[in-house]
């Protein structure tokens, strides 16, 4: 069975692995295993966790692993498959196309998972709420009415045309390069669904949904190649840059846990909004060496999936309570409608329907 079919039984599934993953490194008493260098590439979003150096330490002191790591777009690691130990996407889709072709050690293993979110501002999100795109419920912020964003995108609406003056330019979800990056990917799902009322886009739905989606990336200018490259520039530029950006949920706890003084720097004017429906990006460990097989196995480790949660947000159960990080609220606690991925036909014919699209000058 291919991980994206396995995927379409999403949260049953995840409940699963949390009972499947025990323990794991070497026993008290036994030597650790002789030292290897493993190899691969990851989404930039879990490059801060594979490079914390608890999880450097803890891989190298008991199961003699030496990491060397670089990242590389989700859509884009098939190109690198022959130079990696391993594949570390973020979705089961991303895992089985970036390893097609090519012996594999063992299976793709969905690891973690993280909600696509995004991020913003409270000014902004005053804006949203006053026209009902947004809402505050259960205790997170709701991004209910992608369709009606969408449109003021595609218009080329203005922030002042809709009582934000201060904001100069016009309105933009910024999102990463969809034929590289499987966040940008997601924004396009979560927008076709929205025009589609609430349902997931077909091959046969595409034609009509392809135009208005290029617009919305066209919108952007030019595209950020990485998950976290888009968070950094989010979290660096403010608001008058990035009024809108999508990203996964981790990136911010993991902000906040790792670089508390940048965090302090925007805790109090961010704002988090989860789509609803919400997507789940479920990362798919891929070895392809018996050294990535070695990693994939270290990575049970019940210490290595603490660090990943407490330290950089990656749920490894999508049934998993949300932290409490003090200055940061907002994170939902339940997810009470979520979007089906679409099958990989259609992801692949989306992804290649939002090839060549050209900047437009804002």
């Amino acid at each position: 069975m291919t991980v994206r079919r396995w995927l379409r039984f999403g949260l049953a599934a995840g409940v699963a692995w949390g009972c499947f993953f025990g323990g794991g490194g070497t026993p008290r008493g036994e030597a650790s295993p002789p030292p290897v260098v493993v190899r691969g590439f990851v989404g930039s979003e879990k490059l801060g966790f594979f490079q914390d150096p608890q999880v450097t330490d803890l891989l190298a002191r008991k199961y003699g692993i030496v990491l060397r790591v670089l990242k590389s777009g989700s859509l884009e690691m098939g190109r690198q498959k022959g130079a990696a130990d391993f594949l570390f996407p973020a979705s089961g889709w991303a895992a089985d196309r970036a390893c097609a072709g090519v012996p594999r050690s063992s299976d793709p293993e969905v690891l973690f998972w993280t909600p696509v979110v995004v991020y913003s501002w409270k000014p902004v999100v005053r804006v949203l709420e006053e026209k009902k795109v947004a809402a505050l419920r259960d205790g997170a912020l709701r991004l209910g009415d992608l369709k009606t964003l969408a449109g003021w995108v595609e218009r080329g609406t203005r922030w002042a045309d809709l009582g934000l003056p201060a904001l100069p330019g016009r309105v933009v979800v910024l999102a990463t390069d969809p034929t590289r990056s499987h966040s940008g990917l997601s924004f396009s799902v979560l927008v076709a669904a929205a025009l589609r009322d609430g349902q997931p886009p077909t091959a046969d739905s595409l034609p009509a949904l392809l135009p208005t989606l290029r617009e919305l990336f066209a919108r952007q200018g030019v595209l950020q190649p990485g998950t976290q490259d888009l968070f950094d520039q989010w979290e660096r530029t403010g608001m008058a840059v990035s009024p809108l950006a999508v990203g996964y949920e981790s990136q911010i706890v993991e902000l906040a846990r790792t670089r508390p003084r940048d965090f302090a720097r925007i805790r109090d004017s961010l704002a988090l909004l989860y789509p609803d429906p919400l997507l789940w990006s479920a990362h798919a460990f891929v070895p392809l060496t018996g050294a990535g097989v070695r990693l994939k196995e270290a990575l049970r480790d019940p210490l290595l999936r603490r660090l990943a949660w407490d330290r950089h947000g990656l749920r490894t159960d999508p049934q998993e309570p949300p932290q409490k990080i003090p200055g940061l609220e907002g994170l939902a606690p339940s997810f009470p409608r979520v979007l089906p991925l679409p099958e990989g036909p259609v992801l692949e014919a989306l992804s290649r329907g939002l090839e060549g699209v050209v900047p437009k000058v804002p």
